[in-house]
């Protein structure tokens, strides 16, 4: 009988120890939850959109072709790492850009025009901040997509080419700080890889 009492007073007394060996009461258990909170505030304030618009050229593709580019867009979040060189801020980066594809020659064997999607991840540092204005220098690597066709057909089946490669792309940007929140400037782009490309866009970066 004694052991019996002793089993069950260890099974009542456990979940008291286990709570008071954590060292939480009551508020610090909403402390903690406080906490927690901060934290993941402090996580999404590292966070940052840019969106722009602006005009790209593609030289060259896998199938020899050159192609002139008009319109050019792209979305891109940023995230704030830890890593901070010399007081340096430093960005993990993805950015996605579809954009129009055009022809370049009047020579109708290479009349071709369509779509292409890049994706492309990478990191951009803050090597200059003077007042209110930030330039930034960036390193990406990706892949694109694009789906061609022929304007003058060669042949009777009117199929869509589809292109696929790899990229890596070096830029420059320059953010002026409008609000605290809210910058805007001029980026410069010049890639290379399956296809070789030139971009010019007006951004805009909206932080958390």
């Amino acid at each position: 009988m004694l052991g019996i009492k002793l089993q069950k007073l260890i099974i009542y007394a456990l979940p008291f120890f286990m709570f008071a060996g954590t060292g939480l009461s009551a508020e610090d258990s909403s402390g903690g939850s406080t906490t927690e909170m901060s934290k993941a505030e402090t996580i999404a304030s590292r966070f940052a959109i840019h969106g722009g618009f602006g005009f790209m050229r593609a030289f060259k593709t896998p199938t020899t072709h050159d192609l002139g580019a008009n319109g050019f867009a792209d979305v891109k979040v940023s995230y704030r790492t830890h890593f901070e060189p010399r007081e340096k801020k430093v960005y993990a980066t993805a950015r996605y850009f579809p954009f129009q594809i055009s022809p370049m020659s009047d020579d109708s064997s290479q009349q071709f025009s369509g779509i292409a999607s890049a994706y492309v991840v990478g990191g951009e540092i803050n090597f200059f901040t003077k007042n209110k204005f930030e330039l930034y220098s960036s390193l990406e690597l990706g892949a694109y997509q694009a789906h061609l066709a022929e304007l003058i057909p060669q042949t009777k089946a009117d199929r869509p080419i589809k292109s696929f490669g790899s990229l890596i792309i070096a830029g420059v940007e320059m953010r002026y700080k409008v609000y605290e929140k809210f910058h805007i400037g001029p980026r410069i782009y010049l890639g290379t890889g399956s296809i070789s490309i030139a971009s010019f866009l007006l951004g805009a970066s909206f932080y958390f």
